[in-house]
């Protein structure tokens, strides 16, 4: 309900919305407006703003058909004669010092807070912004469409009955030319709005950068050398962390029971060393939870580790045998979540009064043509507004064009060319060649040749053979023979040139040749066929050759694959050679 007062020197003029969810109804005005009364009445006039029903374009509250109702003509005149629910008016005050109570009309005033907020269907929802934000990856024509619920409902009146605690489909914006860029979209844009929330949200969902506020499992990891490569086991007794180039708290899920299974860690963020892994987790079967954080308190002595990660959280979700971390909080940039290795961010950036979610460094958007009714709805795909996928589309091979197949065409009869008559060459008389007569060759006269005298020839002395080296033998044509000291074979790994081993028999040798230059992780893992010893290779990049040699402490040969997926299902049995 509103007052409306008069002013005893001046014209007082509201403008506002008629009408509210909790039960409407028209007001007659013409009890008000002096019809059928003598006496002069508080309203002067009163304007109805609304949309031309020809031209529909109008953008304003202010542009659109105007019609007057004035206080002394007669109401069979007027436009209208009652204020109708889900419009808009200016009722202007005559002077005078009294007051008109009008139920259901709210006036706009600088202090009214939020009264007033325009629905369009009562009970919509608005998402406050302590509901958080969800993702999920939705299959929509055979592809994996990344979605979001509860952010903010766009501001534009195109939007004023889409339900944004649905899912919506997320989109990119490319601009067609250079001198556009994200900012000519924001959140009151009619078509392509900005994916948002408020500007207290984080606050409001109690969201918090610190990497291990919820995880229970807390390694103290420090960066390897030759001194410090024991790696530090976890609480469940089988994870091992080890391998790390970054000082810092690791927080991770305990394992959960299975075949042995290596995990590397790598930079995500663009910019930084990505090639490399920063440190390693062994483990078996796998964690109970995919997230890792890591709070690195100290750099990295190693001259290929110059990024300053001190003091900055990382987060990543394990994809496999990987795990790309990602700094939390950088440049007023919030990593919000991972979704399918998707780096989910909230930035304020240019935007004015709120957060934009971002994906994978990219700004968002969502399209007015999508139905917020079901969760399969993208239909504003296009090379200027492309979806956001979780798994990004691979380009099908195209199919051949079938040419049409020639229509031969009839081979032409030669016509037949006459011979020419041959001319008849008349041979030439050969010359008689005179035969030379041979001259006779003396035989010579051989002379004797004397016999020698036989010398007795010593016996040598035979020299003792002496024995070849077996790892000389079993592994010449690799690049690498490493020894397995007490410390490796105690698990505690030794790493080089993208190679890392670990366990095996003390005083063996693993022969194994260079790894490639593709960065790409596996881990593969040896036994005997009784099991009496194990040990494994990692390699973080792309595999060469995938024959290896192994030297028994006896001076046996053997041969295995690397192969990361066994027959047998967990180890890759050597045989002798």
């Amino acid at each position: 309900m509103a007052i409306l007062k008069q002013n005893s020197t001046g014209f007082i003029k509201y403008i506002g919305w008629y009408g509210d969810c909790d039960g409407c109804e028209d007001f007659d005005l013409k009890p008000v407006m002096g019809v059928g009364q003598k006496d002069v009445t508080p309203i002067e006039w009163v304007q109805q703003y609304k949309i031309d029903s020809v031209s529909g374009d109008m953008t304003e509250l202010s542009a659109g058909s105007l019609t007057v109702m004035a206080f002394g003509n007669p109401y069979m005149l007027w436009n209208f004669s009652t204020l109708e629910c889900g419009k808009a008016y200016a009722i202007v005050m005559a002077k005078g010092d009294g007051e008109i109570d009008i139920p259901n009309f709210y006036p706009s005033v600088a202090d009214g807070g939020d009264q007033g907020r325009l629905v369009q269907e009562c009970g919509a929802v608005v998402p406050p912004s302590t509901i958080p934000l969800e993702f999920r990856c939705q299959v929509i024509d055979g592809e994996e469409v990344l979605q979001v619920k509860n952010n903010i409902r766009p501001q534009h009146s195109n939007f004023i009955t889409h339900d944004t605690t649905n899912w919506s489909s997320l989109y990119y914006f490319i601009p067609p030319h250079n001198s556009m860029t994200e900012d000519a979209h924001d959140l009151a844009d009619p078509y392509w709005p900005d994916v948002a929330v408020s500007l207290t949200y984080l606050n409001d969902v109690n969201y918090t950068t610190d990497c291990c506020s919820d995880v229970t499992n807390k390694l103290a990891v420090q960066e390897s050398t030759s001194h410090n490569n024991q790696g530090v086991v976890s609480t469940d007794g089988v994870t091992n962390a080890n391998s790390f180039t970054y000082g810092g708290e690791l927080c991770m899920g305990v394992s959960t029971g299975g075949t042995p299974h290596s995990i590397y860690l790598y930079l995500g963020d663009e910019g930084s060393q990505t090639e490399f892994p920063i440190g390693k987790i062994d483990t078996l079967g796998t964690l109970d939870s995919l997230e890792v954080n890591f709070k690195v308190s100290a750099n990295s002595l190693n001259e290929t580790f110059t990024d300053n990660l001190l003091g900055k959280c990382l987060k990543g979700v394990i994809e496999g045998d990987s795990c790309k971390l990602y700094v939390v909080a950088e440049d007023e940039s919030v990593v919000y979540s991972i979704v399918n290795d998707k780096v989910i961010s909230l930035k304020q950036k240019n935007n004015d009064g709120y957060l934009q979610i971002y994906v994978d460094d990219n700004a968002t958007f969502m399209f007015y043509g999508d139905s917020d009714g079901t969760g399969n709805s993208a239909n504003g795909s296009s090379e200027t507004y492309p979806l956001v996928y979780c798994v990004d589309p691979v380009d099908p091979t195209p199919t051949p064009v079938p040419q049409p197949t020639p229509v031969p065409q009839p081979t032409p009869t030669p016509e037949k060319t006459p011979t020419p008559t041959p001319e008849k060459t008349p041979t030439p008389t050969p010359e008689k060649t005179p035969t030379p007569t041979p001259e006779k060759t003396p035989t010579p006269t051989p002379e004797k040749t004397p016999t020698p005298t036989p010398e007795k020839t010593p016996t040598p002395t035979p020299e003792k053979t002496p024995t070849p080296t077996p790892i000389a033998d079993c592994c010449a044509d690799y690049d690498n023979n490493v020894e397995i000291t007490n410390a490796i074979a105690s698990y505690n790994s030794v790493s080089f040139a993208g190679i890392t081993i670990n366990g095996f028999q003390e005083g063996s040798f693993v022969c194994i040749d260079d790894v490639g230059s593709t960065s790409t992780s596996k881990g593969f893992w040896f036994g005997d066929e009784a099991q009496t010893w194990v040990g494994s290779i990692n390699t973080a990049r792309n595999v060469v050759n995938n024959k290896i040699r192994y030297t028994t402490p006896d001076g046996k040969c053997y041969e295995g694959e690397l192969n990361a997926s066994p027959p047998n299902g967990q180890f890759n049995v050597l045989t002798e050679v």
